[in-house]
């Protein structure tokens, strides 16, 4: 596996900062910004819910109204630039071409914009200024590093939003950013987010954070509109549905046992004995097994069911139902991967059994990326 050969974190970045002051930036027109806006609303938002929907269109209309759009508040630009960059990184030809975006410079306009939203972050001196909006951007920021060539920047950027977040008192409950509710859950969507990036982080590296170093509760599974309703106060009333929060928790539930199997992992090598690890191994494939059991209806496998079962979905439901497929698939082969020094010694129905995983879900994975037939940018979540 490569994650055990290389460790890209620490290699050579490809990228190169692009943007130096704002005559470097290349500006969409509103058109433009509109479809990139509402393009990512659909398809990427839920992958950071760094921002709320309705207040982040608000404030991008008042931005383009305002006749100086450079000129704004620094931090908004950074959340701004990032989020368009990840929304154009998930486009495929044909809804860039609708955009009305060069397809040739593509590549280099997601560059651009992520290039963008550091400048600005740098010049509202981020770091001396803790501020939400900064950890927003960086919660969008760390998904594009990798994809543009920035694996340096990536896990500094990570830990120094987690280590924002907690000045902020993103770490706590009721979170203290903001006394308004809304914000209040957007602060624990964020604060969720760079939690699963840490602990689902390829390559793997020790936690810089503990499950005890925070207490921040779950997201409500509402949707954006509906954190502005009374639903707020009583979520349980809520009609079920499929919302795209489902997806957040889910990624919670497995990054969380992802952690606690390393750090369980670490404690037993420490002390040695096989049969505690082949323990471990067997409680936390049913771990895994439990939290997909209790996953949404709309969630679990539905590409082999009709179509017309597909329809009634939203159309970002098949999106994260593979993102998550694959996730858990390679969660439960990293997992069982951990035995595979006693294979090939031993005939025991354990080992077995975790050779049996590892080979199923490395196959089921192939099969899943070939089955699908979506553009390599689909698959970016995971």
């Amino acid at each position: 596996m490569l994650e055990t050969q290389t460790n890209l974190q620490h290699g050579k970045s490809a990228y190169h900062q692009k943007v130096w002051n704002r005559t470097d930036i290349r500006m969409p027109s509103k058109d433009c910004s509109d479809v990139l806006l509402h393009h990512g609303f659909t398809w990427t938002s839920w992958i950071h819910f760094a921002v709320h929907l309705q207040t982040f269109e608000l404030e991008h209309e008042s931005a383009w109204m305002s006749g100086v759009f450079l000129d704004g508040d620094t931090l908004w630009l950074a959340v701004y630039f990032g989020f368009i960059a990840m929304s154009l990184m998930f486009m495929d030809e044909d809804e860039a071409r609708k955009a009305g975006l060069p397809l040739e410079n593509t590549p280099e306009l997601v560059q651009n914009w992520y290039s963008t939203a550091l400048f600005f972050l740098s010049e509202a001196d981020f770091m001396r200024n803790p501020d939400f909006k900064t950890v927003q951007a960086i919660a969008i920021i760390i998904g594009l590093a990798k994809n543009v060539g920035d694996f340096n920047l990536q896990p500094v950027l990570q830990v120094t939003g987690k280590r924002i977040g907690q000045i902020l008192g993103m770490d706590q409950e009721p979170p203290m950013v903001s006394s308004d509710p809304v914000m209040q859950e957007i602060s624990r969507r964020v604060w969720w987010t760079l939690i699963i990036c840490e602990w689902l982080s390829i390559p793997a590296h020790p936690p810089c954070i503990h499950e005890a170093d925070f207490n921040v509760r779950l997201p409500l599974v509402l949707s954006d509109e509906e954190l502005t309703t009374e639903l707020i106060d009583k979520p349980n009333t809520a009609i079920k549905r499929p919302r795209p929060v489902n997806y957040h928790n889910a990624m919670i539930f497995l990054a969380q046992s992802n952690y606690r199997f390393r750090i369980q992992m670490s404690a037993i090598e420490s002390l040695g004995g096989d049969n505690l690890l082949e323990d471990l191994v067997l409680t936390t494939d049913e771990a895994l097994a439990n939290i997909i059991s209790q996953l949404p209806s709309h969630l679990l496998e539905i590409s082999g069911r009709p179509g017309q079962d597909r329809e009634q979905y939203p159309p970002w439901v098949l999106w994260q139902q593979t993102t998550l497929s694959l996730s858990f698939l390679f969660c439960r082969m990293k997992v069982n991967r951990v035995l595979q020094h006693r294979w090939a010694s031993s005939s025991d129905v354990l080992l077995a059994r975790s050779k049996a995983i590892c080979l199923d879900s490395a196959n089921t994975i192939v099969s899943m990326v070939k089955q699908h037939k979506v553009v390599l940018a689909r698959h970016r979540p995971w």
